[in-house]
């Protein structure tokens, strides 16, 4: 099933489960925080790999209640 979504729902979902930019780059293996920027553009964009993001974004565990 594909799921479509916007540039603020993908970043809502991974605030809401207590990520940010920079914590998501690392544990996505990413140098730079833009490039989660330009994910958050492919999804919004239909890219591609637009459903492999917004997978791996559903499969991210919440750490709200870690910190």
């Amino acid at each position: 099933m594909e799921t479509k979504m916007d540039k603020l729902a993908f970043v809502n979902a991974y605030k809401a489960k207590g990520w940010d930019r920079k914590s998501l780059a690392k544990r996505w293996g990413y140098i730079s925080v833009r490039r989660i920027d330009q994910i958050s553009l492919e999804v919004e964009n239909e890219h591609i790999k637009a459903q492999a993001h917004i997978d791996r974004l559903n499969g991210l565990p919440d750490i709200t209640n870690e910190l």
